[in-house]
This record gives C-alpha cells, sequence and structure tokens, in this order.
C-alpha cells in the first residue's frame, strides 16, 4: 500500500523548536533513589522552574515489563487494549464546531472534506466533521502489543521514508527525535493535508495489569476483576512472581506504590474504590506522532511518569506560576475554539506549539524521555508532548504535603468554574486531622507551613468561601467550617442528620458522592436538601436554586460544627 506524496515528511517545511530550553534532568544515587517522595522534594525547587523534570535512575535499575506476560501473567495475547484515532492534523488548525469556518487556512484544511485517508484503508470509521464534537474516536477492533507495534512501525516508515516501504519489510535510517519534532509540529500548526495517529491512551491498569510488577494489594484487585470478567480462574492457574519480579512488586519506585507511599497525603483519602488514573496508574501505548495535549493534572496533583519501553517520548512543561499566562496564550491563539468551548484545556484535545506561546510570553521548557527513565510533572503546572514512535508508558498521581495548597486552590476554582472534582479534598483534610496523632512530626510541620487557609466573607443570606495564602492549614479550615455550619444551621433552620443516600422520599440523607447541582462543588461535608425537592442537593451557597421556603430546607452535616476547634 503506497500513501500520496502529499501526506508524507516535508522536511522543507518543517517547524523546528529549537528555541525551546531543556527541562532539568536528575542522576540520584542510589542511596537518593531509596526515598522517591524525598529525592523529589529534594530537587523540587530547580523542577518547579520548568514544571517538569526527568529522573535517571542509578545503575541497576532493571525493572522486568510485566506485560511481556500479558493481564494474566500467562500470555503476552491476553494484553488487549483500545485505541484512539487522533486527528493530529486538526489539534491546532479547525474550525469550532458550529458548522461555520472562522480562519482562511481552516477553512481550507476543512474544505479538503478529510478526503485523504491516513494509513489504514479498509476501515470505515466516519472521519471527524465540522458538527460533530472534536474529539478522539475509540475503534472497535482491539490490538496487542505485538499488533500495534508492527502498525506503528510500518505507519512511520511509511510517514519518513522515500520511496515507501512495503508492509513489515522497512529497515532504512531512522528520523531523528528533532527531525520528527518539526514535522509534528508542521502537521499541527500548518496542515495541508489530514493525518491522523493512534494512541492507546488512558488504559486502566486496574483491568489490563501494570507494566510493573503487581504489588499484592493490586493483584488481588486485578484478579478480581479477572475472575468477574472472564470467569473463575482454575486452581493453581494464580500468577507467581519470580524472586526479582517480587522485589520490584514492593519496590517505592514501582508507580503502582507511589499514590499510597508513606510520603503522600493520598494515602489517606476516603473511599472504599481506588480512583483510576489518580490511585490506579493508567497505561499509554503510543505511536509515532500521536499526542498528548495541553493541561494540568485532576487537582493539580504531581504526576509521575515512566517510559516501560520503546520509542522516546518529547514532553513541554510550562511552571505553575505561568498556568494563568498559558491560558491567556491559548485564547489569544485560539479564540475562535474558546469562544465555542470556554473549558476546552480541559477537553485535552488541542495544542499550540512551544514557539507560538514563547512568543506570547510563556515560560516553555522541554525534555526527551527514554525508556526506564521518569517524568515528574509538578502541582498545577501545564505539560504535553507527543511520542517519536511505538512505546508503551505509565503513569499516576501523588500528593507530597507540599500539594495542599494547590489541593485547597484547585477545589475551589473548580466550584467557581462548576467542574465536578475527582476526590473530595474536604474528606481528605479532615481524614488528616483525624490521622494527625499518627503522622510523623514533620509531615504534619511540612503541611501546616505550606497548606492554604480559609477565611469567610459573608454578606447576608450568602455564605461564601474565600481562600487565601496566609496562615495555618488545618486551623483556618475548620474554623470556617464552624462558622459556615452555624450561619447555615441558624438560617436553614437544620433539623437532623439522617443516615444512608435517599429515604422513602427520595430525599438525600447522604451526599458523600453529591454534587451541588448549581457550581459541582463537593458536599461531602454538608448540603441543603428538602422534603419538597427529592433528589436534589447544594451547598450553603446555592441553597436558593432549591426553590423552596427556608423553612423548608434541611442542612446535612458530616461532623457536628462546634465540635471543631477554634482557630488559632
Amino acid at each position: 500500500m503506497e500513501r500520496p506524496k502529499s501526506v508524507r515528511w516535508k522536511p522543507d517545511a518543517a517547524r523546528p523548536q529549537t528555541s525551546v530550553p531543556s527541562a532539568p534532568t536528575f542522576y540520584p544515587t542510589a542511596e537518593e533513589f531509596t526515598d522517591p517522595v524525598a529525592y523529589i522534594n529534594k530537587i523540587r525547587p530547580e523542577g518547579e522552574k520548568a514544571g517538569i523534570a526527568c529522573i535517571v535512575p542509578p545503575e541497576g535499575w532493571e525493572p522486568p515489563f510485566a506485560l511481556e506476560k500479558g493481564t494474566n501473567g500467562q500470555s503476552a495475547e491476553s494484553f488487549r487494549f483500545s485505541i484512539r484515532k487522533q486527528l493530529t492534523s486538526h489539534l491546532c488548525m479547525r474550525v469550532a464546531n458550529t458548522g461555520k469556518a472562522t480562519k482562511r487556512r481552516e477553512k481550507r484544511v476543512e474544505d479538503r472534506g478529510l478526503l485523504c485517508r491516513y494509513d489504514r484503508a479498509g476501515e470505515d470509521e466516519d472521519p471527524a466533521h465540522e458538527h460533530a464534537d472534536f474529539g478522539f474516536v475509540t475503534l472497535e477492533r482491539p490490538y496487542t502489543l505485538r499488533s500495534f507495534a508492527a502498525y506503528a512501525d510500518w505507519v512511520k516508515a511509511l510517514h519518513f521514508s522515500n520511496p515507501p516501504p512495503k508492509l513489515c519489510s522497512y529497515s532504512g535510517p531512522e528520523p531523528t527525535v528533532e527531525e520528527i519534532e518539526a514535522e509534528f509540529w508542521r502537521i499541527v500548526e500548518s496542515p495541508d493535508e489530514v493525518v491522523e495517529s493512534l494512541y492507546g491512551q488512558d488504559l486502566d491498569s486496574g483491568h489490563h495489569g501494570s507494566g510493573f510488577p503487581l504489588p499484592p494489594f493490586r493483584q488481588r484487585l486485578l484478579e478480581a476483576h479477572l475472575a468477574a470478567t472472564e470467569g473463575a480462574k482454575k486452581d493453581g492457574e494464580k500468577r507467581k512472581f519470580t524472586p526479582e519480579e517480587t522485589v520490584y512488586s514492593e519496590h517505592k519506585w514501582n508507580i503502582n506504590n507511589m499514590p499510597r507511599c508513606k510520603g503522600s497525603v493520598l494515602r489517606y483519602l476516603v473511599g472504599e474504590e481506588l480512583i483510576t488514573g489518580v490511585m490506579v496508574p493508567w497505561l499509554y501505548v503510543g505511536s509515532c506522532l500521536s499526542a498528548f495535549c495541553w493541561h494540568v493534572e485532576d487537582h493539580a496533583l504531581y504526576s509521575v511518569n515512566y517510559l516501560h519501553m520503546g520509542a522516546p517520548k518529547v514532553w513541554y512543561g510550562v511552571p505553575a506560576h505561568a498556568s494563568e499566562a498559558l491560558e491567556i496564550a491559548m485564547r489569544d491563539a485560539l479564540p475562535h475554539l474558546f469562544e465555542h468551548s470556554p473549558d476546552l484545556l480541559y477537553q485535552l484535545v488541542t495544542l499550540v506549539s512551544p514557539t507560538q506561546l514563547r512568543a506570547r510570553g510563556v515560560p516553555v521548557h522541554r525534555l526527551v524521555h527514554k525508556e526506564g527513565s521518569f517524568v515528574i510533572t509538578f502541582p498545577n503546572a501545564y505539560h504535553a508532548g507527543f511520542n517519536t514512535g511505538f512505546n508503551c508508558a505509565e503513569a499516576v498521581n501523588f500528593g507530597p504535603p507540599d500539594w495542599l495548597p494547590w489541593g485547597t486552590y484547585v477545589a475551589d476554582k473548580y466550584r467557581r468554574e462548576g467542574r465536578s472534582a475527582t476526590l473530595s479534598h474536604d474528606a481528605l483534610l479532615i481524614a488528616l486531622v483525624a490521622a494527625a496523632p499518627d503522622v510523623s512530626a514533620r509531615l504534619m510541620r511540612e503541611a501546616q507551613a505550606r497548606a492554604l487557609p480559609v477565611t469567610l466573607k459573608h454578606t447576608p443570606g450568602k455564605p461564601k468561601l474565600q481562600h487565601t495564602c496566609r496562615g495555618g492549614p488545618f486551623a483556618g479550615l475548620l474554623a470556617c467550617m464552624s462558622i459556615v455550619g452555624d450561619i447555615v444551621k441558624c438560617q436553614l433552620k437544620g433539623r437532623c442528620l439522617r443516615t444512608g443516600a435517599l429515604d422513602a422520599d427520595g430525599v438525600h440523607t447522604n451526599t458523600e458522592d453529591v454534587d451541588c447541582e448549581v457550581c459541582k462543588g463537593d458536599l461531602h461535608l454538608w448540603a441543603v436538601v428538602s422534603p419538597k425537592c427529592p433528589g436534589r442537593a447544594t451547598c450553603a451557597e446555592h441553597a436558593s436554586a432549591l426553590g423552596c421556603p427556608v423553612d423548608d430546607m434541611v442542612l446535612l452535616y458530616r461532623h457536628a460544627p462546634w465540635s471543631y476547634p477554634p482557630a488559632s
């Protein structure tokens, strides 16, 4: 199969990113490598300047790639995953989903009608069109690592070689990372054809298994999932680890262990199920030119990303202090897209090159992520990048104490923007307070020194929380809860705390996993409900949205407000 010359590599039109400074790379000693959170805290002052940092493990780090034995630990073919189709040529230069072109170049690209299919004749997926919400379509055909590697290698050769190779026969020279990078940004920012890439994104390791040998608590969860979906295993079929696998299953740098490690406050998260992507790693199986678009981690958490095998990734990072500058620059570069979708950056489908961002005053840094190494993203740091070929990576979040102020800030930001939270920050802080007697003095001192307190601005009839940046962490928060609780209790004539999710009439009696219907704020600690409005709940600020008299409103609270200690 041949591909039209118009959709192959065009080095004469390349868009290199030569002016982008490098993000730092660190080489811990064997001793430093014994404690991930302590080492990341050590490099944080330098790493935060770029928003991202690479960590190259010391000699002797050679974890086995567990997915070579597949999901079931018996066969590589048992790891079968879905892939998404990305329109690489539309990650920047596209019309808004309104049916009208907004720029001449975008109209020219759109008028081509997406006629130039990429690399897979015989598949009938409808191409994206201007009347559909732009996104990455999940294809029905599942892949294995072997079949996807064959596809990815062939596509890369097809795009970058001249003349094009026959299927599975290319053995010519590889383009450099810089050549692929320049071609990637040409396609993104100056497309004259439609180019698409395939990416195995956000694959739940709780269902597929991990690239690392699983620690016991995760192995049990995977086996339970396999038993539920494939039937109970026969006696003797349970996976047995070699001594080497056992060592790495318990290793502190096995990213399955990092969310719940000693230095991560996420170990105190309340809930029966682990949050996938946050507490349970996601897998990423990439092909050349597949991308991950500009975004910040949920709740501005740290993330750790490990490249198990394959071609390098190219990462770009923006430090937390410039996150607002990036958002302004993105809106300036693509106003028509943001006008149609104000939450565009939460959709993870849009890129603007580092060169264009730097021209708008945004500090951007770059690094090349090679197999066997880690990339750390720091709290509230925007990051993006792409794959230079077939590879397999894995990522998860973690939260050292210095993340707490960002968690508080983002919880309020989500509420202002009407975005649902992934985790309950209030529940986490209460759990930390409850666990304080058992937490080391050092850990608590760090948390108290850096966490954002909360103060109260009160307008008659409308209590409102506002975050500030001074003072202690928990005392201010708990005092605020006490004040708000008393105000709302008085105003709304709170009656009693009921237990359970809904009563017989459908009225909420436990809002642990319920959001305010107006602002999507977390209702873990308190909520306003009414027998006149079954199935509805709001925060105190938006209680009027229930549309019923105050006498019919009920304040639900998880902890008696007066039971908290006063502010110090």
